[in-house]
């Protein structure tokens, strides 16, 4: 499993090295944030679904291992918020940050492990379709996730959104409408015409790297090592309660091994680099979501090879 971590710890390290020696600035890093999110990740999404054959019963056992999960975890932590601040000394936006900690996911390294890693690791046989599980569980993430973390930021954070401010940000991401709209080609049958289904493959194999070097920049490693209590809590639940809890749902699902797969790589990472944003515009600890993001992606390199092995 290490081997298959490695390729994605040398682009994440060339990312760090860019940014600090290489000029690669926050105004060059935030157009590659862009270009990723709007252009290339959606291309990379559409391609998968379009061109896949999905059980409908893998759909349904993803369903209830990563939206259901997310649900469940988002709103018990909101309940139990009183006794969660007073153990770990956190206010209303600090709070906010931990709940986005815990249930949003960076999905561009597992799908760079998927991709990128299990190919440089000798003797690696994935199940067929991974790639497009791995989409559809993105989005399944991505509606629950981005409600529960809007809702607590307008409640909870300085006030600095609506309670239609989660519709907006749903209606918009181009990540889910991708997913929308790979999944009507590819379950209608209509498909994709050869150059379209090339020229959105050129897109999307350039965005794995892409990403790695994106993820890598914009790490803050410096603010790592004065890490509070419910920084490290929050890395506890996502890197190995969370994918525990998605493997014991998949079994008792009898959910297929690629399913399964699916659902515990995209526990097992880091929460979404995109948390910081969402912190900083709707009134969270923006700095402390900064330092999850930093302590999560560094040690999901060494808890995702242990997950899967477990896991397997």
């Amino acid at each position: 499993m290490l081997q298959a971590v490695a390729p994605l710890l040398l682009l994440i390290v060339a990312g760090m090295a860019l940014a600090r020696f290489g000029g690669f600035d926050e105004e060059r890093r935030r157009a590659l944030d862009w270009l990723l999110f709007f252009v290339l990740m959606p291309a990379f999404i559409v391609s998968r679904l379009a061109t896949a054959e999905i059980d409908p019963a893998a759909v349904l056992d993803l369903l209830l291992a990563v939206a259901g999960l997310v649900a469940a975890m988002g709103v018990a932590l909101m309940m139990a918020r009183v006794p969660i601040c007073r153990l770990l000394s956190l206010s209303g936006p600090r709070f906010t940050s931990f709940l986005q900690g815990v249930i949003r996911n960076n999905f561009f390294i597992p799908f760079a492990l998927v991709e990128i890693g299990f190919e440089a690791r000798p003797g690696a046989a994935l199940p067929d379709g991974l790639a497009a599980l791995m989409a559809i569980a993105v989005v399944f993430n991505i509606v629950p996730a981005t409600a529960a973390s809007v809702f607590a930021l307008t409640r909870y954070g300085h006030g600095g959104g609506t309670r239609l401010s989660w519709v907006r940000a749903l209606a918009g991401n181009p990540l889910v409408l991708a997913a929308l709209l790979g999944a009507l080609l590819g379950g209608s049958g209509v498909g994709l015409a050869a150059p379209f289904a090339t020229a959105l493959r050129m897109l999307g194999d350039g965005v794995l790297g892409l990403a790695l070097i994106a993820v890598g920049a914009g790490l803050r490693i410096e603010g790592v090592p004065g890490a509070g209590p419910a920084v490290l809590l929050s890395a506890l639940l996502k890197l190995l309660v969370m994918p525990a809890l998605a493997w014991a749902i998949t079994w008792a699902a009898g959910a297929e091994p690629a399913v399964r797969l699916a659902a515990v790589l995209l526990h097992a990472a880091p929460t979404a680099a995109g948390a910081y944003i969402l912190a900083r515009q709707l009134g969270g600890d923006a700095e402390t979501m900064a330092s999850m993001i930093s302590l999560q992606t560094a040690a999901c390199l060494l808890t995702m090879p242990l997950v899967l092995w477990l896991a397997a």
